[in-house]
């Protein structure tokens, strides 16, 4: 489809995401079994699993950050600072904003913001 030739597959209809829809069952399963047509990401053997499973969420965080424009004189608000927000306030520093804010609740996650960004 358009979507999936100009690499935006996240937007395809129908857009399955294996092991969340009822496409395939479940995505614990030391194996899956994939329709033929599925596109799937093999992780290298020398990435470790634990940091393997940080890779889609950053990279939803760093789209976010994208697709927000980031210039050099604004000021950036993180509202939140959970996986996907920590992701974005380390995204959003390699951007150089004039200012770069993060919000939570609890400063144990304040701690970690500031550490990435």
């Amino acid at each position: 489809c358009e979507y999936c030739k100009t690499g935006n597959y996240q937007v395809c209809d129908p857009h399955h995401v294996y092991g969340f829809h009822k496409v395939t069952n479940g995505a614990m399963a030391e194996y899956m079994i994939y329709p033929k047509n599925a596109l799937v990401h093999k992780v290298p053997s020398e990435v470790d699993p634990f940091h393997a499973a940080f890779v889609e969420p950053l990279a939803c965080s760093l789209h976010c950050v994208e697709l927000g424009n980031i210039q050099w004189n604004d000021v950036v608000v993180v509202s939140g600072c959970g996986p996907l927000g920590l992701g974005m306030v380390a995204g959003a520093k390699l951007k150089q904003p004039k200012c770069l804010i993060a919000l939570d609740l609890f400063d144990w996650k304040l701690d970690i913001a500031k550490k990435a960004g």
